[in-house]
């Protein structure tokens, strides 16, 4: 279990100085560095990252974290996985709208982040990513740089510490997109996250038209009145092409309900159909 904390970073700071901790043999987490961090990514071993979503205060993304790897290993792995908890600065601010709007502005400077460590791993290691609400759009931003698109004007910038692998070589991830709260047609080519299934092997949606958050997304982008994946799932699948063919949408209002929570989710069936996405197990 790893924990990579971009909590004391601005806009635009260094990724190098992103916290990276290790948990150990005796349930310890211990400060680790970024060398240490990839070259454990040189194993081959199956690395998953979980994305929580807003309002999550410090040791609530490691609770969050847990329980997403929990209920997944409850249907067992086919070999030894790391797990990596990624924690941003989602933490309430004053003013429910202020909130959601700043937070949405800072998803795009953590998939700049995400993508960097991405990019430091072997592009041969199974690599997935398990993004809920506000953490699905940082995931499909990081695919987006990860693919050659710009986010913020700038493109991605490879790790020193990346591997000649990782630098040169096409990589594809497993994506899950839990209560996705992007905009529901970002991923068409062209679009703010267009480039990201050129780096999608399979994605897994959740839509829930019920979600008694995602219903009110419109208000994220002023004006605009904005849709977000989550709710409608996505908008002109039409356009994607052979693409769509490595998509699954999966309509969870009858397992949720209204709550915008992931945590009906983790107690519920869906955790396995996540848990083969996640460990790269066979999906069709």
């Amino acid at each position: 279990m790893w924990l990579v904390s971009t909590r004391s970073l601005g806009c635009h700071s260094d990724p190098h100085k992103m916290l990276v901790k290790h948990r150990d043999s005796n349930g310890c987490w211990r400060v680790s560095s970024w060398d240490t961090f990839f070259e454990a990514s040189t194993d081959g071993r199956i690395t998953v990252f979980y994305i929580h979503g807003n309002r999550t205060d410090p040791g609530a993304d490691i609770q969050q974290g847990w329980a997403a790897h929990d209920a997944m290993m409850r249907y067992g792995s086919p070999e030894p996985v790391r797990f990596v908890i990624w924690s941003w600065p989602s933490s309430q601010i004053r003013g429910p709208i202020k909130d959601v709007r700043v937070k949405a502005a800072r998803t795009a400077v953590d998939s700049r982040f995400l993508a960097w460590t991405m990019a430091g791993i072997p592009a041969k290691t199974p690599t997935s990513v398990v993004g809920f609400s506000y953490g699905a759009r940082i995931a499909t931003g990081a695919l987006h740089l990860l693919g050659g698109g710009k986010l913020l004007g700038r493109r991605l910038e490879t790790p020193k510490v990346a591997t000649e692998d990782a630098a040169k070589n096409h990589r594809s991830l497993r994506v899950v997109l839990l209560a996705g709260a992007l905009n529901n047609y970002w991923l068409n080519p062209h679009a703010f996250h267009g480039r990201a299934l050129s780096q999608t092997d399979q994605m897994y949606i959740t839509v829930n038209p019920l979600d008694n958050v995602l219903k009110r997304y419109r208000l994220v982008t002023p004006h605009a009145n904005p849709q977000a994946l989550g709710f409608t799932g996505l908008a002109c699948p039409r356009l994607l092409g052979d693409a769509r063919e490595r998509i699954q949408v999966r309509n969870v209002c009858s397992i949720v309900g209204r709550e915008h929570s992931n945590i009906d989710i983790w107690r519920s069936s869906l955790a396995k159909d996540i848990q083969r996405y996640a460990f790269w197990l066979p999906v069709r």
